[in-house]
């Protein structure tokens, strides 16, 4: 149960981050990239029902904030809020998502096969993801790849 709160709890945090994010382009006036991570928000909503769901079935609580207290996530600073630290961010944070959700199912393996799905579904709905932020990050900040992919 753990791993599925844990696995909850990223999909809480993204949904959050890239509604932050879209309000943070918008007011950068890039429009698409703002409806872009609207979309994504909506999608980490939807892969947090469906934890929330498995929990359930399972018997237990989703837990509303399983991470530990310290360390969190630093409220990002002004500067991140340009549009290629943005798009940067949530790339390292589904890179996060993408090994986390590998190395939950390979706990899984040889028991509970309804979570181990729901947790490869992810997965590979995350690396999709990924690549899409990735094209992102090449069109709107070339120069600041080396950074994530380096």
């Amino acid at each position: 149960m753990r791993l599925l709160n844990l696995a909850l709890a990223a999909e809480i945090v993204g949904r959050q981050r890239y509604t932050v994010h879209s309000a943070a382009a918008a007011r950068g006036h890039d429009h698409d990239v703002a409806a872009d991570f609207l979309q994504h928000a909506a999608e980490k909503q939807r892969h947090a029902e469906q934890l929330t769901r498995r929990i359930v079935e399972l018997g237990g609580e989703p837990e509303l904030d399983p991470l530990p207290r310290e360390p969190r996530n630093a409220p990002p600073s002004s500067e991140a809020y340009e549009l290629p630290e943005l798009v940067r961010e949530n790339v390292v944070a589904e890179c996060v998502v993408i090994d986390t959700y590998a190395e939950m199912i390979g706990c899984l393996k040889g028991a509970d096969a309804a979570t181990r799905n729901l947790l490869e579904e992810l997965l590979v709905l995350g690396e999709a993801q990924g690549i899409r932020l990735i094209r992102l990050l090449r069109a709107v900040g070339p120069k600041r790849l080396g950074y994530v992919l380096g």
